[in-house]
């Protein structure tokens, strides 16, 4: 949303009579321009894919004598670059002052604040076992090689720090929550 713009300056002394008197005032100066609209922040990152080896959703899983596998995790997406702020709004023109001259336009707006950087996604997890029910899942001699978790993403903060997103992470087994 564009911002207020100034108010007009002072006119200047003298030039218009009335009644036989000399004013003490002039047209005013011209109002001042809005200021530009502020960017429109990055857009985040998103999160990466996990890898997951076996999914048991409201199932029966029984499970012997395995090795459970998984591959490498997705990383974050990378947080989006903001959009540059607008243009400040032209002043105006002032006023006539009756001799044939005008006072001083106002000042242009100034230019709206950049946006920000848009934060950075989670890096995806590795997870052997992903399952619902608690009671449904039964594991005798099962070993687990799994691949690693997902790196988070990268962005900056306002002073133009990194900031990185959190690591994925690494599980046999992970219970959903219902």
């Amino acid at each position: 949303m564009p911002g207020q713009g100034g108010g007009g300056g002072g006119g200047r002394r003298g030039g218009l009579a009335a009644c036989g008197a000399v004013s003490k005032g002039g047209a005013g100066g011209g109002s001042g321009g809005a200021g530009g609209c502020g960017g429109r922040g990055g857009r985040g990152g998103e999160n990466g894919y996990p890898t997951i080896g076996i999914i048991a959703l409201h199932a029966k899983l029984t499970v012997r004598d395995s090795v459970i596998m998984t591959l490498e995790a997705g990383q974050g997406g990378d947080g989006g670059e903001p959009e540059r702020g607008g243009k400040g709004g032209r002043g105006q023109l002032g006023g006539a002052v009756g001799d044939g001259t005008w006072s001083c336009r106002g000042g242009n707006g100034g230019l709206g604040g950049d946006g920000g950087y848009g934060g950075p996604g989670r890096g995806g997890d590795s997870i052997g076992i992903a399952y619902l029910d608690e009671d449904q899942l039964t594991l005798e001699n099962v070993t687990y090689e799994l691949g690693p978790p997902g790196k988070g993403g990268t962005s900056w903060d306002w002073s133009g720090t990194m900031v990185t997103g959190e690591d994925g992470i690494v599980v046999e087994t992970l219970r959903f929550p219902e």
